[in-house]
């Protein structure tokens, strides 16, 4: 082929060339960003679902008339009406991957051997889907404490029980080490876009217990940010403090 130079000096050939590379380039960076995407959307899924399990359970659990062995059928907007499940907007929960209501989706409920079950869809993804379920939903300033597992104090006295049974980041991060609740002090790394790590949703293990989450906001480049998750027991002088040291990427490692 005969070359045809253009005003730059670049040949015909070498500028296909360069198309061609090019194309390549983005036939493999599109699927792969695409792809890690999705992973992102699949995990705060699954985070979702696992809060909208959590809030099925506590219903069953202040409403036992209403929940039989057999199983029976709430709305995720009923959690939101009876103060159990925070929206997201406009008095909807919506699913991360296509930012579609929720509303109308069901979790099933149902007592056995008694002990409260939430299934939402009829997949179970949550890791306390077992344990009785005590407590309240009080989601507040971008975090939410979410009960769980229920170490009930008698009327006679007040639980000890500072403990949290999980610690859920609502959004593309993940806790480092994973959650276990005899681990205090965890680590996570955001990107330099990240100013805060979201949503961070509690779960005591007393229903009892308060949380107080601070720190979650304006992190600075590097390693000088810590979000502080204190638990006061019901007997009010009972504390547990867990900690996430929180590294934020510089502007050169990309948003």
């Amino acid at each position: 082929m005969k070359n045809i130079n253009d005003k730059n000096g670049f040949t015909l050939v070498e500028l296909l060339a360069v198309i061609v590379v090019l194309a390549i380039i983005i036939s493999i960076a599109v699927p792969a960003s695409i792809s890690i995407s999705n992973r992102a959307k699949e995990k705060m899924y699954k985070t979702k679902v696992e809060m909208i399990e959590n809030a099925g359970k506590l219903y069953a659990q202040d409403n036992p008339s209403s929940v039989t062995n057999d199983t029976c059928e709430i709305r995720v907007k009923n959690l939101i009406e009876d103060g159990y499940l925070k929206a997201d907007e406009d008095k909807k929960v919506l699913n991360p991957k296509d930012k579609s209501s929720m509303n109308d989706e069901c979790i099933n409920l149902y007592k056995k051997n008694g002990r409260f079950y939430a299934e939402f869809n009829g997949n179970t993804v949550t890791k306390n889907s077992d344990s009785t379920i005590n407590g309240s939903s009080t989601p507040t300033n971008g975090s939410s404490s979410v009960p769980s597992t229920g170490n009930n104090s008698s009327a006679n006295s007040k639980s000890n029980d500072a403990t949290l049974s999980n610690i859920l980041l609502i959004g593309e991060y993940s806790l480092s080490p994973t959650f276990n609740s005899s681990v205090t002090h965890y680590s996570v790394t955001v990107p330099y876009s990240a100013t805060s790590l979201g949503t961070i949703s509690t779960v005591p293990n007393d229903r009892n217990a308060s949380v107080a989450i601070t720190g979650n906001s304006s992190f600075s480049v590097g390693t000088n940010n810590r979000v502080t998750i204190r638990v006061t027991a019901e007997d009010g002088t009972t504390t547990k403090t867990y900690t996430i040291d929180v590294t934020r990427s510089s502007a050169s490692y990309g948003s």
